[in-house]
């Protein structure tokens, strides 16, 4: 990658060096480290060692990286946690196994196994009783614990505009009472 260093003038600049052969996140970091922007103006081998090491932090991205998935208790990617976040585990209404239900998804198939949706899956015909019933505990499932994570949100916010730092954070007093 190289950057070639400009005087002022008619070419399109940014803290002395070309525009085009700068990247928007290059920009970006450039607008938001203010302590740089003298060092970078100045020398040149500083400049390009800095683009080199902010495009290998672009590239290798949280997104990319690999974590422990408490969900299914494997490493996966980021999008996979995500994905799996949005499951939670639920009883097939007719014959009662387990499986995983999608949060925002109130479907007939949402709520039933493969070998139940089979039969009772279709919505054309008449909707069985026992899916209405799981279908509304779901949605007061799902409305409990997002009640619950907001409340721990809120809690958490309450605290840190109180600027007390004495006082343990709430998210670590949950923490500790699970122990």
């Amino acid at each position: 990658m190289k950057v070639f260093k400009l005087k002022r003038g008619r070419r399109h600049t940014k803290y002395g060096y070309r525009k085009k052969d700068l990247k928007p996140y290059q920009i970006d970091y450039f607008d938001k480290h203010k302590l740089v922007r003298k060092h970078v103006m100045r020398d040149k081998r500083y400049t390009q060692i800095l683009l080199r090491i902010i495009e290998y932090e672009h590239l290798f991205k949280d997104h990319l990286k690999l974590y422990y998935n408490n969900y299914t208790h494997r490493v996966s990617s980021y999008d996979e946690i995500m994905e799996d976040s949005k499951m939670f585990d639920w009883k097939c209404c007719i014959c009662e196994c387990e499986l995983k239900c999608e949060i925002a998804n109130f479907e007939i198939n949402n709520f039933l196994c493969e070998t139940c949706s089979h039969s009772y899956g279709n919505p054309e015909t008449s909707v069985d009783s026992r899916i209405l019933e799981s279908s509304v505990k779901f949605r007061q499932y799902c409305q409990m614990i997002l009640l619950d994570n907001q409340k721990k949100f809120t809690r958490f916010i309450r605290f840190f505009k109180r600027g007390k730092s004495s006082k343990k954070a709430p998210y670590q007093e949950v923490n500790n009472q699970s122990k």
